[in-house]
C-alpha cells in the first residue's frame, strides 16, 4: 500500500483526518487496515508539525512563559460539526416586561449598593451595617 494516493480531508482544528481511499473487499485483511491506518497517521502527524509555532522568540528572548515552546495556533476548522443539544428557545417576556414594551417605557436602572459619602470620603452601603 505504499503507493497509495492520500485521499484525505485534514482538520487540525478538530485533530481530525478522514480517509476516502477505497479497500478492495474481496482481498482486505485486518493488516491492510492496521498499514492504512499507520500511514495516515504518519501523513497527519506530518501536516500537525508543519504548523508554524507560536513561540517565535530564539531561547528567553520574547517569550511567553506560560506558554510551552512547542505550542501551536491550530487553523480554523474546515469540518462543521452539529450541535449535541437543541438551540434554545426564546425566554418569554413577563408580564410586565410585556407592558413596559407596550408602553415604549426603558427598564429601570438598578441603584448600586454603595455609594460615596463625602463626609467619609469613602465609599459606603447605601443601606445596612456601616451605613
Amino acid at each position: 500500500m505504499s503507493d497509495k494516493t492520500f485521499n484525505t480531508t485534514h482538520d487540525l482544528k478538530n485533530l481530525l483526518i478522514y480517509d476516502t481511499n477505497p479497500f478492495k473487499k474481496d482481498q482486505i485483511t485486518e493488516d491492510d487496515i492496521i498499514e492504512s491506518g499507520k500511514e495516515n497517521l504518519k501523513h497527519f502527524y506530518l501536516e500537525l508539525y508543519n504548523i508554524q509555532k507560536s513561540q517565535l522568540g530564539q531561547d528567553e528572548e520574547n517569550r511567553e512563559f506560560d506558554v510551552g515552546p512547542d505550542n501551536v495556533k491550530l487553523p480554523p476548522s474546515t469540518l462543521i460539526l452539529p450541535r449535541s443539544k437543541k438551540i434554545p428557545k426564546a425566554k418569554a417576556l413577563t408580564k410586565w416586561e410585556k407592558f413596559r414594551k407596550e408602553r415604549g417605557m426603558n427598564p429601570r436602572q438598578k441603584r448600586s449598593r454603595m455609594v460615596f459619602s463625602e463626609l467619609a470620603q469613602d465609599w459606603v452601603p447605601r443601606w445596612g451595617h456601616k451605613r
